[in-house]
């Protein structure tokens, strides 16, 4: 899984300062991650409709967990590999900060399932993998001190676009809405479904299909679809948002010590752009 390849689009997240996060029950008797009754999404008729209504649901996510199946397929190699794990994600009160990680303990492939555990981490600037089970700490800066990413990008290490706006999108896709899931054996069924389609043709990407949870705004489903053919198929389950707090230690990239075996693989930008003249 190229993680370090998807960092493409960057920005898209670029939502209004967030508001009180929504209550937790109490009153409205609301459960956890659900708008309060006073704010529901309007009624959604076209795509501009529901990017503006996502961005405004999307300020007020300051953390977010969940189960993630992560899947790519290349296709001139016929080859499909699936990744199940769980999700944290954190965003700063500014908006600017936005952090992840993500532990996989499962991997599908031609050869079936096996329990392999593999951590990836984005802290801001640099983004880890860790492969628990060879040992094996890789660790590549990918933002220069003072520089901003978004690692929520559609094709950003983590393609979970939240908190985007309308403008920022529409500079570069398309957007069209489509009919509501209606297939009865999806989870996903009665969820708002929009496609982006690349303005240029000389994108790497051809196609991003969203599927967004109408109570919440929250997208459930992403599957990217790049012009080589490849797709990238992201699901979440069990969103929880601004649920328990986080801690800075949850998306610490420090390296563990190598007295317990670990090797390991330091990257930085500068020492690569060195190598490569």
């Amino acid at each position: 899984m190229n993680w370090i390849a998807s960092l493409m689009i960057g920005a898209l997240l670029s939502a209004a300062p967030p508001g009180d996060p929504p209550p937790s029950g109490g009153e409205s008797g609301a459960p956890p991650g659900a708008l309060p009754a006073a704010q529901e999404p309007p009624p959604i008729h076209s795509a501009d409709d529901l990017l503006d209504a996502v961005a405004a649901a999307d300020a007020k996510v300051r953390t977010l967990t969940a189960t993630i199946r992560y899947e790519t397929v290349q296709a001139l190699l016929e080859d499909r590999q699936v990744r199940r794990g769980t999700a944290v994600l954190h965003i700063s009160p500014d908006r600017r900060l936005k952090q992840f990680r993500v532990l996989f303990t499962q991997f599908i492939s031609s050869r079936g399932l096996e329990e392999q555990s593999r951590d990836y981490i984005f802290d801001g600037r640099y983004l880890v993998e860790r492969l628990n089970d060879e040992r094996q700490f890789i660790k590549r800066e990918v933002v220069r001190p003072g520089q901003e990413i978004d690692p929520l990008a559609i094709d950003g290490p983590l393609p979970l676009p939240i908190g985007q706006s309308r403008d920022s999108i529409l500079r570069r896709f398309a957007a069209e809405l489509l009919d509501r899931e209606a297939d009865e054996k999806d989870r996903l069924k009665g969820h708002y479904r929009m496609r982006l389609t690349a303005r240029n043709a000389d994108d790497d990407l051809e196609m991003v299909d969203l599927w967004y949870d109408p109570a919440t705004l929250l997208p459930g489903r992403a599957i990217i679809t790049e012009r080589s053919g490849n797709t990238v198929h992201v699901d979440l389950a069990g969103i929880v948002i601004n649920g328990d707090e986080v801690s800075p230690a949850d998306f610490s990239t420090a390296s563990p010590p190598l007295s317990e075996g670990w090797r390991i693989d330091v990257r930085n930008l500068d020492a690569d752009e060195r190598r490569g003249r």
